[in-house]
């Protein structure tokens, strides 16, 4: 593969990952503002490590979180195919991090929002 082959493909899946976050926000929007219409078993923001959290207190720290994810990922990506140097790596590495943090503290007995339960 050449070098423009790779750099393509690294500046896309940093994009792509960074994006993909919006799907997570664009969930828990959809739910702050119709939270009585059918979302295919997605349900409201909350955390197996802070259970007795109010709903909107939930969907903040949930959008918190897939928000530094997003605008991470993608300065990452920007940096990675416009700059120069590798100052995109610590920010993709913290991107990264946010993001599994986020994701973590919201799996297990009390899912979140921003992924459906899983069937079978």
């Amino acid at each position: 593969m050449s070098d423009q082959a790779v750099r393509v493909v690294w500046f896309g899946v940093l994009l792509v990952h960074g994006l993909g976050h919006f799907g997570a926000l664009a969930a828990l929007a959809w739910l702050a503002v119709r939270p009585g219409t059918a979302t295919g078993a997605w349900t409201a923001a909350r955390s197996w490590l802070a259970p007795s959290l109010a709903p909107g207190t939930a969907t903040l720290v949930a959008s918190a979180f897939w928000i530094a994810s997003l605008v991470g990922f993608v300065l990452a990506a920007l940096l990675f195919w416009f700059g120069s140097g590798d100052a995109w790596r610590p920010l993709a590495i913290a991107s990264a991090v946010v993001s599994t943090l986020g994701t973590s503290s919201s799996s297990g007995p009390g899912r979140c929002s921003t992924r459906p339960p899983r069937s079978g």
